[in-house]
């Protein structure tokens, strides 16, 4: 089964907690293979705006969790309206407001309803068949598909209760292996009132093509945006926070069935999420100048595993934050005065950006050797560990090493004819690893 990697981006420096896991699950749609995205937000009203709980610089906590059959279904004609049990409703009288759609006696039951056709003939998910079947609502209790702006509430017995607007969409952004990125349009097609909490729990849906059911997807990007904004903002918005991401996998239509939550991601492939999320630069910086500062101050002079957590930051965060304070004295250092430049005001000075960079380490060609075979196959973060590097220390240390290669001939020999030895040796660590993992190699390929 290939799990499906999502990127949980912050929208400039600010995640939202209300926030919960993605489900990923795939279909024949008109003939075509193509997948649905299912995200849930946890919303409150704020004055008359809808949104999906408190703003923070920290990840929600529910990034993964059991998803249900409504976060499988592949798309729906309308939204399906449910109201969460509250004994406190029993014998009054409920209004839902949803946009222009009034759904009056919302807890009336509905005889002749006999629940969606997917519910009594338990069809594989990979099925195909009439839209009506993934309604998990009576149409009586249905209203259009929501987005930004689209107005909710309730009114109890006469008496208006919360109102307001969603002043929110969700975005999500498939990055794929071999072809451009798509940008996905989620809408709300289920709406869950909890009229005790004034709270509502929602369900954004949207489809991609996807002919190889998760297998060309690198990751999708997921990230609570503002209203207003045109596509290529969504887009930018979402890239721009790709550096700050945190990283989990998405359920499946599997962990549907077993009514499980996806599993975590190992340790390795932690690292590498992280790693590849920097392909274009580091992002914006977490601290100021000053602050970055301080705390170079203490690394020089203190212990840096203690120093850094003491900060909220591991070594690939600080390697990330490293190079995105170069970022930032570059482009301040690129302002140049007029008379550097020509007549009409145009520099013929090239400033690049530059990297603030560790000093490499001293290595000698075997232990160079033996470090290239361990990363081939091993988790890079327990390499660079035992190699006693960090990443800053690491890239530094491949920049001079590839040019030593380049320029000496028979140094360049030298580490081919010790790279197969050491291979040897880096498989026997990483079988090793694996062990202490309880895993073996067919694990490794197939996430459970």
């Amino acid at each position: 089964m290939t799990r499906n990697l999502v990127a949980w981006v912050p929208i400039r420096g600010t995640f939202w907690s209300g926030v919960t896991g993605a489900c990923v699950t795939h279909w024949r749609i008109d003939r075509r293979l193509a997948s649905s995205l299912a995200v849930r937000t946890r919303v409150s009203l704020d004055h008359d705006t809808w949104l999906p709980g408190e703003p923070s610089e920290l990840a929600p906590s529910a990034m993964s969790r059991v998803p249900t059959l409504d976060d499988g279904m592949p798309v729906k004609d309308d939204a399906d309206v449910f109201v969460e049990h509250s004994p406190g409703l029993r014998g009054r009288a409920l209004l839902l407001r949803i946009d222009s759609k009034h759904i009056e006696d919302a807890l009336a039951p509905d005889p002749g309803w006999k629940g969606p056709p997917f519910f009594r003939d338990r069809i594989s998910l990979k099925s195909e068949r009439g839209l009506e079947a993934f309604q998990l609502a009576p149409p009586r209790r249905r209203a259009g598909l929501l987005g930004e702006n689209a107005t909710i509430g309730w009114d109890v017995d006469g008496f208006q209760g919360p109102t307001g607007s969603l002043a929110f969409t969700l975005g999500a952004l498939v990055h794929f292996k071999d072809h451009a990125p798509t940008l996905v349009e989620m809408l709300c097609d289920s709406v869950y009132a909890d009229v005790d909490r004034h709270e509502l729990e929602l369900v954004w849906r949207g489809i991609y093509v996807d002919t190889q059911w998760g297998a060309g997807v690198e990751r999708i990007l997921i990230g609570v945006l503002p209203a207003g904004l045109d596509e290529d903002a969504h887009i930018e918005l979402l890239e721009d926070g790709l550096p700050h991401a945190v990283f989990a996998f998405a359920a499946s239509n599997e962990d549907i069935e077993k009514q499980v939550a996806p599993p975590p991601l190992r340790d390795e492939e932690m690292t590498m999420a992280r790693l590849s999320s920097w392909e274009n630069g580091p992002g914006a910086c977490v601290l100021s100048a000053d602050e970055f500062a301080q705390i170079s101050s203490e690394l020089s002079s203190g212990k840096r595993d203690k120093v850094l957590a003491s900060h909220g930051f591991d070594e690939i965060a600080w390697s990330r934050e490293e190079w995105a304070q170069g970022e930032r004295v570059a482009n301040e250092s690129a302002e140049l005065p007029d008379d550097l430049g020509d007549d009409d005001g145009g520099s013929d000075i090239e400033v690049k950006p530059a990297r603030i960079r560790a000093s490499a380490k001293k290595i000698d060609i075997a232990d160079y050797a033996k470090l290239s075979a361990h990363l081939e196959v091993r988790d890079p973060a327990r390499v660079l560990a035992e190699a006693k590097l960090s990443v800053g220390e690491f890239v530094a240390l491949e920049e001079t090493m590839a040019e030593t290669l380049d320029e000496d001939a028979d140094l360049a020999a030298e580490f081919e004819r010790l790279l197969p030895t050491y291979r040897e040796e880096a498989a026997l660590a990483h079988a090793a690893d694996l062990e202490r993992l309880g895993l073996d190699a067919q694990d490794e390929g197939s996430p459970q």
